[in-house]
């Protein structure tokens, strides 16, 4: 995993969370340095077999350029298109309150604000829209 310069703490806090969880040793490594060294030096590697990326467009254009010339596999979520993944094991209340919060956090104009949502086959995707539209009825952006 290769974080954004600006938030290594997040990438390295989840990392830690996963060792703790048990991973093994060696299943995620964390990497720092300059991204386009990092992604050179990454998609040549012959241990490499896919690339997940979330980031902005142009960089994901540039990865898929390298990923192409190695035949690597590729998923990328490009410029800000966050999904909300709600399961059947939701407290729905919990959910509506936290998808209306990273909805609109800063007026909506991060790069995790929600634009998506995938409603587990058990959950009721009509009762969930209908009680997400009536908890945005308050919200006002300025």
């Amino acid at each position: 995993m290769k974080p954004a310069e600006e938030t290594p703490g997040a990438a390295l806090a989840m990392a830690h969370c996963l060792h703790d969880a048990g991973f093994p040793a060696g299943v995620l490594n964390v990497v720092f340095g300059r991204p386009a060294d990092i992604s050179s030096q990454l998609m040549t590697s012959s241990s490499v077999a896919k690339l997940s990326f979330t980031g902005s467009t142009p960089v994901g254009r540039q990865l898929a350029c390298l990923a192409a010339n190695g035949l690597k596999r590729l998923t990328m979520e490009l410029g800000g298109h966050a999904p909300v993944i709600v399961m059947d094991d939701i407290d729905l209340d919990s959910a509506l309150d936290l998808s209306v919060t990273a909805k609109f956090r800063n007026a909506g104009q991060v790069c995790t604000s929600a634009t998506r949502f995938f409603v587990h086959q058990s959950v009721n995707a009509g009762e969930f829209m209908m009680r997400l539209s009536a908890a945005l009825q308050p919200v006002q952006v300025p």
